[in-house]
């Protein structure tokens, strides 16, 4: 049960790095697989008959709570920097679509006086 919750600590670290690189830089690939193999994880431990307090007491000498916390926050600010950069290209591509569409009618009027 030990090496399981290990395991589930460096899978932890490691979506916590893939979280906190540069919103550009960052590969979101490989999370939706460690997420998958976390969750295997946590349901052998939930199957396997282990005594509650040890349980818990391992779960605090490797701060998996406190990892949890880390990676609710950090999973609500990339969605938060994610929804605002959709946005920004959101109202770029209407402006470009507006001044596109006046460039044109312009254009057309143009070339009938002349």
């Amino acid at each position: 049960m030990e090496n399981l919750l290990e395991r589930c600590s460096s899978i932890n670290q490691e979506i916590i790095r893939s979280l906190s690189e540069d919103i550009e830089n960052a590969s979101y690939d490989n999370i939706e697989n460690l997420i998958i193999e976390k969750q295997m994880i946590i349901n052998k431990i939930e199957n396997s008959n282990v005594d509650k307090e040890r349980l818990k007491s391992v779960i605090c000498k490797l701060d998996l709570l406190e990892d949890e916390k880390k990676i609710k926050i950090l999973f609500n600010t990339r969605k938060d920097e994610i929804k605002d950069k959709i946005k920004i290209i959101s109202k770029n591509k209407v402006a470009n679509n507006q001044y596109n569409k006046d460039f044109y009618r312009n254009s057309y009027f143009i070339n009938e006086k002349v």
